[in-house]
């Protein structure tokens, strides 16, 4: 136990050097930030109201089509698409499907239609994509062109039990959804809206950029604690009754220091 003891040390140790050494976030360094100064910069429900007001060509941002053409350009799938469809996007959030289950936001043009689910900081819940797929699919009769878009900090795949229905031994494949960043595909989407808009939308625009900065850095660093958590994992293992690594002798393991250097000296692990 005392040896199990030392080890979630140095894991709480390494948990604190992360955020510790993380990038200094905006408002330290003395930048107005309306989202940050309203403590929503990390509500994913609000987040998905202003990706909404963007998407709506009759949106309060008074640029028409043009922010969802380029959203839809930057999803790479604006040619299937006339003008007119375009024109007439109509926005949904928080669409309810069975089981009063609800999708972030569906984007419908014409026939077609574009669900996106947005997860920052909340976790995957069992087959939730995939029966936000089905439903689509199904209830919606869909004719299986379209994809479930994940939006994502940093672009990550969704989990196993959101993909997967366990009981009918089936998962979605890679064809039946896409993973969208907000670092790269939301950034560069709202740096074009930026280049044609009102300074007045611009400005939160601008605002809102600086958000997705430090939410992309936040999750970098949530990724390395939970690699540490992961490194840990395995070197608990090796304290399990019966293993040699049981046998404390003081000294680190040397076929982990070969494997993972920069990971032992990271977290500190002696086992």
């Amino acid at each position: 136990m005392e040896h199990n003891k030392q080890l979630y040390e140095h894991l709480f140790q390494a948990i604190w050097e992360q955020l510790g050494s993380g990038p200094a976030r905006t408002e330290e360094n003395g930048v107005f930030n309306i989202f940050k100064v309203l403590g929503i910069a990390d509500k994913e429900v609000l987040i998905c109201r202003l990706l909404g007001e963007l998407l709506d060509p009759k949106g309060s941002h008074g640029s028409g089509a043009k922010p969802v053409s380029l959203f839809l350009e930057q999803l790479r799938i604006a040619d299937r698409f006339s003008p007119d469809q375009i024109a007439k996007a109509h926005v949904v959030l928080e669409e309810t499907i069975d089981r009063d289950r609800r999708i972030d936001l569906v984007l419908y043009l014409g026939n077609e239609v574009i669900p996106l689910e947005v997860k920052v900081w909340a976790g995957d819940q069992n087959k939730q994509l995939y029966d936000y797929y089905h439903y689509f699919a199904q209830a919606r009769q869909r004719n299986g062109t379209f994809k479930i878009n994940y939006l994502t900090p940093n672009g990550r795949s969704p989990s196993e039990i959101s993909i997967c229905d366990p009981a009918a031994n089936q998962r979605l494949t890679s064809e039946q959804y896409q993973c969208v960043s907000f670092r790269e595909d939301m950034d560069n989407w709202i740096r074009r809206i930026l280049a044609d808009c009102s300074p007045r939308v611009g400005i939160i625009l601008q605002q809102f950029r600086e958000v997705i900065s430090d939410m992309c850095k936040e999750d970098n660093q949530l990724q390395n604690i939970r690699e540490a958590i992961h490194l840990q994992e395995g070197a608990l293992k090796k304290w399990e009754p019966g293993s040699a690594a049981s046998h404390f002798d003081g000294q680190p393991d040397k076929r982990v220091v070969e494997d993972d250097p920069e990971g032992i000296s990271a977290c500190s692990l002696y086992i």
